[in-house]
């Protein structure tokens, strides 16, 4: 299995072997560019040991770009396990820019503060030992209010495949996504 993360400027290719070890191997970045490509999204909310929808609250955003805390109380689970509970707290950081903004290379999916401030919920993918989490990659996405299926749902493996399988190809996606 694949998973990225931006790691010191550089990629590093992540594959899981049970529930908490991991084994890293560095990986060459496609033409040099700092952005993760395509399919490591995707597999990264195939891989995220939760999927959730929450009801959040954020301290006010001064300075832009940042990585904001947000304390969150779990609404829907879609994935996880019983370390995580519905009603229970969770405490995670999403990272928001303004228009205009100078974000660093590699740095993965931001949102947009104004976006992130009138918002009340959140469906995220989440690593970590609740109630501290981290966001899988950048895979959190506002949402009007919890639902009883996922916005986001998470990919099958054979849908992350074939991400990758076109991406090697450099294809679009069947939905005429491109890379």
């Amino acid at each position: 299995m694949r998973n990225f993360l931006a790691a010191g400027g550089r990629a590093v290719r992540i594959v899981r072997r049970g529930a908490a070890e991991l084994l890293v191997r560095r990986i060459e970045l496609l033409g040099g560019s700092m952005a993760l490509p395509g399919p490591a999204y995707v597999e990264a909310r195939r891989q995220a040991r939760y999927h959730v929808q929450v009801e959040f609250a954020h301290a006010g955003v001064v300075k832009t770009p940042a990585h904001v805390p947000v304390t969150g109380h779990v609404r829907r689970i879609f994935r996880g396990d019983d370390r995580l509970g519905l009603g229970d707290e969770v405490h995670f950081t999403v990272a928001v820019c303004r228009p205009g903004d100078s974000l660093p290379p590699g740095a993965g999916p931001w949102r947009h503060l104004r976006d992130f401030e009138a918002a009340k919920y959140m469906e995220v993918f989440l690593d970590g030992t609740p109630p501290e989490c981290q966001v899988v990659l950048g895979q959190c996405f506002v949402i009007a209010a919890p639902l009883d299926t996922p916005s986001m749902p998470a990919p099958t493996e054979e849908e992350v495949a074939a991400a990758w399988a076109a991406f090697d190809r450099q294809e679009p996606l069947p939905d005429g996504t491109e890379w």
